[in-house]
C-alpha cells in the first residue's frame, strides 16, 4: 500500500462508537483518512492485497481486476 498511497504511515482498524469497524489510513503530515475519504480503487486494491496474504486460503479469484485500480 506504501507504493499507491506514498507517505503512507499505517492502516488501523478500530471499533467505533456504533459498534461498527471504522477503517483509517494514517498518512505523514495529515489527519487519518476514513474510507469515505479514500478513492474505490485504492479500498479495492487493499482488499486484493489482503486476500493475496490471508493464510486461511490458497485461491483468489479476482473479477473484473481492471474495475477502479488504477494500473
Amino acid at each position: 500500500m506504501r507504493d499507491i498511497i506514498p507517505g503512507l504511515e499505517d492502516i488501523v482498524v478500530q471499533i467505533l462508537h456504533t459498534r461498527t469497524l471504522g477503517l483509517y489510513f494514517i498518512e505523514e503530515g495529515m489527519k487519518p483518512w476514513g474510507v469515505e475519504d479514500i478513492s474505490d480503487g485504492t479500498i479495492q486494491t487493499l482488499a486484493i492485497l489482503t486476500a493475496i496474504v490471508d493464510p486461511r486460503s490458497s485461491t483468489l479469484v479476482i473479477e473484473e481486476p481492471e474495475n477502479s485500480i488504477h494500473p
